[in-house]
């Protein structure tokens, strides 16, 4: 599927996204949700046809107001989310996501993410270390079920950076983990 990248207004600590044509949007974030550039939140069809819908570069923040209804009908220009860049939104650095130095490792499923066994005992890992094939790098729980989430290439890699935090919401295909080939 081909994406479209998102316009957007910058005013202050807020970034209001437009829609890139007049179509049919279906949303796959929620209120709350830590967002980075170039994330999929969801897809627009026109005509039959359907677009993912891609934030733009410098869009790392908070979502903080959505429409009524995840799915809806949207003009060309339209606003249809608001991001804030305030310090509370725990924004990703952009060091962190800059595609050019970093590779990621995304969600396999939607879910909340848990970066340690227990919360007494320390995460999976932690920047500076290396993952090979099979390292356990958190859990993913779906209607109360854990699932292992593993590392599953053959490149050993360095993580950079964590770019979730532990027991948050993650959606399928958002950059977790920050990491640079060895």
């Amino acid at each position: 599927m081909k994406s479209l990248i998102c316009d957007v207004i910058k005013n202050g600590e807020t970034i209001k996204i437009i829609s890139p044509l007049i179509g049919s949007i279906k949303l796959e974030i929620c209120i709350g949700q830590l967002v980075s550039s170039h994330q999929i939140i969801g897809s627009i069809t026109r005509n039959g046809q359907k677009f993912a819908l891609e934030l733009p570069t410098n869009s790392n923040a908070q979502v903080t107001n959505l429409p009524k209804e995840i799915h809806f009908n949207t003009e060309f220009g339209q606003e249809f989310l608001s991001l804030s860049l305030n310090k509370n939104s725990e924004i990703i650095t952009q060091e962190a996501i800059n595609t050019d130095k970093y590779d990621h490792i995304y969600a396999p499923m939607d879910g909340l993410i848990y970066l340690r066994p227990s919360p007494q005992e320390p995460d999976f890992i932690k920047p500076g270390d290396i993952l090979e094939y099979g390292k356990n790098i958190g859990l993913i729980e779906v209607m109360k079920n854990f699932y292992p989430l593993k590392y599953q290439e053959k490149n050993i890699v360095e993580v950079k950076e964590i770019l979730v935090k532990d027991t948050s919401s993650i959606k399928s295909g958002q950059a977790i983990i920050a990491v640079k080939k060895i």
